[in-house]
């Protein structure tokens, strides 16, 4: 199990290094940013 959380945690470091992470993000924050703002207006 130990082996696995190291795993887990090197995936997730080298995913968030990279910039198509930041891209992902950014549109998932927007998409759920409209979506939620459109209920409003």
């Amino acid at each position: 199990m130990q082996q696995a959380i190291r795993i887990c945690n090197k995936e997730f470091k080298d995913y968030f290094i990279s910039p198509i992470a930041y891209i992902v993000i950014s549109i998932f924050l927007l998409v759920t940013g409209w979506f939620f703002f459109t209920t409003f207006f």
